[in-house]
C-alpha cells in the first residue's frame, strides 16, 4: 500500500503546484508544526498533510480506501492598511482552494489509474499570523482509491 499512497500524495502535490502556478520553492518547510516556519519570509505558499484513512466496504478482490488530506495555503497581506486588505488575502485563498479542488477532481489527483474520486472539500476558518500580515487557510478533502488484494 505504501507505493499507492506515495504515488497519490505526489500526484496531489503536483496538481496543487500546477493549479496555483507554484513551484517547490512555495512549499512550506514545516507542515506538522507550522510555528517552525519563518513566517516573515513566507509569501504565497502551500503545505500538504496526509491525515486519517478508512476502508470502505466493497467487492472482494480489492479494497477501497477513503484517505483524508489537508492542504495549507498562505497569502501575504500586501498593504495592512485596514481589514479590507486582510479580506482581500482571504478571498484570494478561497479562490485558490477552489482552483485546486477543481483540478484535483478533473485530474483524479493526477493519478487517474489509482484514484476513483476526490470529494468532501471543507474550509477551515482563516487564521491570521505574523502580526496579521499573513493569512493561512486549511482545506480538507478526501481521496477515494482502490487497490487490488493480490
Amino acid at each position: 500500500m505504501g507505493t499507492v499512497v506515495k504515488d497519490i500524495f505526489d500526484g496531489v502535490e503536483s496538481t496543487v503546484q500546477t493549479a496555483l502556478s507554484f513551484t517547490a520553492a512555495n512549499k512550506l518547510r514545516h507542515v506538522f508544526d507550522l510555528s517552525m516556519n519563518e513566517f516573515r519570509t513566507i509569501k504565497d505558499s502551500y503545505g500538504l498533510v496526509r491525515q486519517t484513512g478508512s476502508e470502505v466496504s466493497g467487492v472482494t478482490r480489492v479494497y477501497t480506501m477513503d484517505h483524508d488530506y489537508q492542504l495549507i495555503l498562505t497569502a501575504r497581506v500586501i498593504k495592512r492598511m485596514d481589514d479590507d486588505d486582510v479580506q482581500e488575502a482571504i478571498d484570494l485563498l478561497y479562490n485558490r482552494a477552489d482552483e485546486v479542488y477543481k483540478a484535483l477532481i478533473n485530474t483524479k489527483a493526477g493519478v487517474p489509474s489509482k484514484v476513483l474520486a476526490v470529494f468532501g472539500q471543507s474550509w477551515g476558518e482563516p487564521e491570521l499570523l505574523d502580526e496579521n500580515s499573513l493569512v493561512l487557510l486549511r482545506v480538507g478533502f478526501t481521496i477515494k482509491f482502490r487497490q487490488a488484494l493480490t
